[in-house]
C-alpha cells in the first residue's frame, strides 16, 4: 500500500454493480456455491442494488451518506473501487450505529479495511459516538482485521444482551455464531483536531 492510498466517497450504483462483477469473476472457476452465501449481497446483481438503493436513501443526521465506496488510488492516478463502507444501521437516540464493511476478494489482507474505518470514522459527526460490528466467527479475515483496529473491544454476552433493540436485532439475523466489537469513535475525532 506504499505506492497507493485510500479514500472514501458517496457510493453510486455504477459502484454497487462493479464490486458484483469483480465478486463474481474472482470465483468464476468455483466448482461449489458457497461463496454466494459469504459474499452476499455481491454475489447477485439484484441483490447488490436493492443494498444500493436502500443505502441510498439513508444519511446520517440528514448530512453524511451511510454509505461509501472505497477508492484506491493508485500511483499513477489510476484508480479503482475496492469495496464498500457503511453504517447500516444507525440511532440517533442511542448515538451509535452497526457498521458494515465489503472488500473485494482480490484485494483482501491489505489493510484495506483498517484504512477505511479510520478514514469514516473521521467523517462522522460527533452525534454518532460508538459503532458496532457483528463479525461471524467465521470470517476470519474481517476478524483479523478487527484485532488491528485500536479503540474497540470485544463484547461478552452480558454486554450483547443491554445493546440496542435494531443491533440485537441483527445478531439474531445472523443465524450464526458472532463476536460483536464496540468501537468508541472519540480517540479518532481527537486525531482530526
Amino acid at each position: 500500500m506504499e505506492k497507493s492510498s485510500i479514500y472514501l466517497r458517496s457510493y453510486l450504483a455504477e459502484d454497487c454493480n462493479y464490486l458484483v462483477d469483480r465478486c463474481i469473476a474472482a470465483y468464476a472457476t468455483s466448482t461449489s456455491d458457497h461463496w454466494r452465501v459469504r459474499e452476499w449481497p455481491f454475489a447477485s446483481p439484484l441483490a447488490a442494488y436493492e443494498q444500493w438503493l436502500s443505502f441510498s436513501l439513508q444519511t446520517i443526521d440528514h448530512s453524511i451518506p451511510c454509505a461509501h465506496a472505497i477508492i484506491l488510488k493508485h500511483q499513477k492516478e489510476h484508480e479503482t473501487v475496492v469495496g464498500l463502507i457503511a453504517i447500516t444501521h444507525y440511532d440517533p437516540q442511542f448515538h451509535c450505529g452497526l457498521l458494515g464493511t465489503y472488500i473485494t476478494p482480490t484485494e483482501r489482507g491489505k489493510s484495506i479495511q483498517m484504512h477505511a474505518k479510520k478514514a469514516l470514522f473521521q467523517l462522522l459527526p460527533t452525534s454518532v459516538e460508538t459503532l458496532y460490528a457483528v463479525i461471524s466467527i467465521h470470517n476470519h479475515s474481517s476478524l483479523r482485521g478487527m484485532e488491528k483496529l485500536p479503540y474497540k473491544h470485544l463484547l461478552d454476552e452480558r454486554q450483547v444482551q443491554k445493546l440496542p433493540p435494531f443491533i440485537a436485532s441483527e445478531i439474531w439475523k445472523t443465524r450464526d455464531p458472532v463476536h460483536v466489537f464496540q468501537i468508541d469513535l472519540a480517540p479518532y475525532r481527537q486525531s482530526r483536531e
